[in-house]
């Protein structure tokens, strides 16, 4: 069981080194002694410390596979925030651009508005002249000049 002075040691470990590099290099350490411990119970024929160091050595094993996954779980979590962020980025600068392309729409939209108004009042200028000269002639009709 590990003390908190150990985990606080070994999670600054993997903060300084990254994440997984306490169990990495723990799991070294127990698979190269369980590979002695195995060894040496093999030269004295010793078969539960054989089997001992070969247990030792399985739990380091493990254990260092873990710390590679658990390194590999840092990579892949580093991926998507940076992925994240560089969607954050993008979205911003699409909110800008829309924005600018908003502002020069309503701009244009201003600017048609005060074109067609102006051919409005042309064009009602031009029929009301019309409509005069129309009525101009009808009232000449009507008194014999033509």
């Amino acid at each position: 069981m590990q003390t908190t002075n150990t985990k606080n040691m070994k999670d600054k470990v993997d903060e300084v080194l990254g994440s997984g590099t306490s169990d990495k290099a723990e799991g070294q350490v127990k698979s190269t002694l369980g590979a002695a411990k195995a060894t040496v119970g093999k030269w004295l024929g010793d078969k539960e410390m054989q089997a001992e160091g070969h247990h030792l050595q399985a739990k380091g094993e493990v254990q260092h596979t873990a710390g590679e996954l658990k390194e590999l779980a840092g990579k892949a979590k580093e991926a998507v925030e940076d992925a994240a962020d560089t969607l954050r980025d993008k979205a911003q600068e699409v909110r800008e651009k829309a924005g600018v392309i908003f502002d020069q729409a309503k701009e244009k939209a201003k600017e048609l508005a005060a074109e067609a108004k102006e051919k409005l009042v042309g064009a009602g200028d031009e029929v009301k002249r019309v409509a005069d000269e129309a009525k101009k002639e009808i009232g000449d009709a009507g008194h014999g000049k033509s």
